[in-house]
């Protein structure tokens, strides 16, 4: 198989929205964009949500979630990169054009023949992922698809096609497409690799992240 470099806004958005499809290729590299721990992350900079995960500090927050990251990656026999940017909750805005030359230097490196990126839904994190994906794409001549994030897809339908109206005015054609899966029960037993985070996905129905998967392929729009 050709293989593939996926874009993931955090740990574990690329096994909720591709888990299947990671589950039926062993050729994928997952590159996290918001992985880096904090400058500040000290006992009295503990967000909420992490507080809510049994986590006393971000940095052990970030550092168990890349174990996490790491297992959940290896039942799928995919690979783990987390490049340091933070995610949204610690307040620290993303340095665009950074991220962008990060993942450029992983393409140079990886060599991948498939891009694979987040449509872009709901989270701030995730828009900024959509934003520098969008850029890598457009200054790459590699096969690129763009997936539904997933729970978000199902909790906030009525975003898919906004998303996907951002991307037509980007200059693509995002078509409706199949690159193959594997068996979901591989997917299922990655999930429960983010044991920290397993009681948010619990207050979920399954059915918000175990749907079919969906990926379109970015055409250029002329």
């Amino acid at each position: 198989m050709q293989p593939a470099l996926i874009v993931s806004p955090h740990l574990d958005d690329a096994v909720l929205s591709v888990g299947q499809l990671m589950a039926g290729r062993p050729d994928m590299t997952v590159a996290t964009v918001f992985s880096g721990v904090p400058r500040r992350c000290g006992p009295g900079d503990l967000t909420s949500y992490d507080r809510d995960c049994g986590f006393t500090s971000a940095a052990k927050a970030i550092h168990t979630r890349h174990d996490e990251d790491r297992d959940a990656l290896r039942r799928l026999d995919a690979r783990a990169v987390w490049l340091d940017f933070t995610d949204h909750q610690y307040g620290e805005a993303p340095d665009e054009t950074a991220i962008v030359s990060a993942l450029t230097r992983l393409v140079k490196k990886v060599a991948p023949r498939v891009l694979i990126g987040p449509l872009g839904l709901a989270h701030p994190d995730h828009h900024a992922a959509r934003r520098a994906f969008h850029r890598l794409v457009a200054t790459h001549s590699i096969e690129a698809w763009i997936y539904e994030d997933l729970p978000y897809r199902v909790l906030w339908p009525e975003e898919v096609p906004e998303a996907l109206a951002w991307w037509k005015g980007m200059g693509h054609r995002p078509e409706l497409g199949f690159i193959g899966t594997g068996p979901l029960e591989r997917k299922r037993w990655a999930i429960t690799a983010y044991a920290s985070q397993l009681w948010a996905l619990e207050a979920l129905n399954e059915h918000c992240y175990l749907v079919p998967e969906r990926l379109w392929r970015l055409w250029p729009a002329t």
